[in-house]
């Protein structure tokens, strides 16, 4: 979700879709599928919260008002329920129900609430002509749970040799001013602590009361934020803020609310969604504040973003602006792989050949396979999908650069420049946004290398006109040279690709050493 511009002076901007609009939760996505609705049966209604209830009695049909304290949504559904309930000895008509309150019944039976009024009222009739056989069933096995229960002696005893739950600490101040969510008009406006309560409750009335009472609120988790207008984005994560979290198993951002920082670099997170909580490290969150106009940029300025998409030239990324940023390939940080590297990681994304059918297949690194292969696992066949050991020359990386980072992560950038006029600003992973002045290459040890000598050497890149490898000198410095399409083969060379991969080992020999020019010509071509 894209959060721009600050929020309306009245009401902040509105992160908390309304409870069954439809959308998948997180909790959903972590189980991948769809969570239930949270309706219950009629006797739990007092382990309801206060928001939950409130939205039983508008299906109901019930007025609520913002003084009616949780006993009074209590007695108000009972009351409803057992007016809708059947007499003794008489037939329900549920056709006379409504829409709303049969999909409560489906919901209330564990039955899906999907489909037209004439589904539903069919689905309960069906329910309820086989309650009657599983009536003694249940009781019988109420009786036996009720023996199994230890004795209310006992149970004190656990219970009080038990260790205590650790106090939610507060997370705002008494007189801060702060965001609460007003259900009836499912928008965000300011309100005034009061008091904390505990339990991340917080006693608040609102700071524009015009249409919302001037009575004090109990705003809870979920339900209370630090002003959007007040974040600090840069800063380090604070309970109350608004954030954004990462869910692997769905690969999803979703937005929610830290509740508790357990100090040891993780947070306790609620989300808007379906009010379930989850644990969060630094890495897979992002603060949610009003986006940053250009003007409010500057170079040099240090950042938090998150990768959005790859391309040929670099990468575009969200720092919280209006518009993406451009993190070109001139300001990314290379990785420097080590002389005795393998050739490819496990879960590196690759193309690899397959003999039986001649062709390349996508696929990815599975595991090294302890004899200079590696496993691949082949996309075609999903997670079902058999296991191929491959060599090295018939692999390559389906991006050949290997970057720091991948989509989604979040990298520290600082502003290189600032277009106004032209609606663009561009980023570097190197401080301060310029990059330093780079180091000379020194060429030096290899000046004295024996051109009719082969040395192993590792392939760095594949261009049009030859390849880019790194060897080592006989001191132990390592550098690059080129090897000219000219000198891979005695014949002629069409396609340099066809002759090598990124990571696969050659024999070359050193052909000239330029110091002042830092640079290095290498062959592939034996001498006879």
């Amino acid at each position: 979700a894209n959060f721009v511009g600050a929020p309306r002076p009245a009401a902040a901007p509105t992160l908390r879709p309304s409870r069954g609009a439809g959308s998948s939760s997180p909790a959903a996505a972590a189980a991948g599928r769809r969570l239930p609705s949270t309706a219950r049966q009629a006797e739990d209604f007092s382990s309801f919260k206060v928001a939950d209830l409130k939205e039983k009695c508008k299906a109901q049909g019930i007025s609520v008002t913002t003084s009616m304290k949780k006993a009074d949504l209590v007695r108000e559904l009972e009351a409803a329920f057992a007016r809708d309930a059947p007499k003794e000895g008489d037939e329900e008509d549920l056709k006379k129900l409504t829409v709303g309150q049969l999909q409560e019944r489906c919901d209330s039976l564990g039955l899906s609430s999907a489909g037209k009024k004439a589904d539903l009222v069919a689905r309960i009739e069906e329910a309820a002509e086989g309650d009657g056989a599983s009536d003694e069933v249940e009781e019988e096995e109420e009786e036996e749970e009720k023996e199994e229960e230890p004795s209310p002696a006992k149970s004190a005893k656990a219970k009080k040799g038990g260790k205590a739950a650790a106090a939610v600490p507060a997370a705002f101040e008494v007189d801060e001013t702060v965001e609460g969510y007003f259900e009836k008009e499912e928008q965000w406006y300011e309100a005034k602590v009061l008091k904390y309560l505990g339990g991340g409750k917080y006693n608040a009335v609102w700071v524009d009361d015009r249409g919302k009472g001037d009575e004090a609120q109990t705003l809870g988790p979920g339900f209370i934020r630090k002003r959007l207008a007040d974040v600090d984005r840069a800063g380090p994560f604070l309970a109350g803020e608004a954030v954004e979290g990462y869910l692997e198993e769905g690969q999803q951002w979703h937005p929610g609310i830290i509740q508790e920082n357990h100090q040891d670099g993780s947070f306790r997170v609620i989300w808007d969604e379906d009010a379930t909580e989850h644990t969060l490290v630094a890495k897979d969150m992002k603060k949610i504040a009003p986006r940053m106009e250009l003007f409010d940029l500057g170079p040099g300025l240090r950042m938090k973003a998150t990768i959005n998409s790859i391309r040929d030239f670099g990468a575009f990324v969200d720092v919280g602006a209006v518009r993406e940023g451009l993190l070109h390939m001139s300001n990314i940080k290379q990785t420097t792989r080590p002389m005795n590297a393998p050739a490819f990681d496990v879960g590196e994304r690759v193309t690899a050949y397959f003999d039986d059918d001649m062709r390349w297949h996508p696929g990815t690194i599975d595991s090294m396979n302890g004899d200079g292969r590696f496993n691949i696992r082949w996309d075609e066949g999903g997670d079902d999908a058999e296991v191929f050991a491959c060599e090295v020359k018939g692999i390559k990386l389906q991006d050949e650069r290997r970057l720091p980072f991948k989509v989604g992560d979040r990298v520290d950038v600082w502003v290189a420049k600032v277009e106004e006029r032209a609606g663009r600003f561009s980023v570097s992973m190197f401080e301060g946004g310029r990059r330093g002045p780079t180091k000379p290459r020194d060429y030096s040890a290899f000046e004295s290398m024996d051109p009719t000598v082969s040395v192993t050497g590792i392939i760095r890149r594949v261009l049009d006109m030859g390849f880019v490898v790194e060897i080592q000198a006989p001191t132990g410095a390592r550098e690059t040279g080129f090897v000219h399409l000219s000198q891979i083969r005695d014949h002629r060379v069409e396609n340099v690709a066809e002759y090598g991969r990124v990571g696969d080992e050659v024999d070359v020999r050193v052909v000239t050493v330029d110091v002042k020019g830092q640079k290095m010509s290498l062959s592939m071509r034996p001498i006879y």
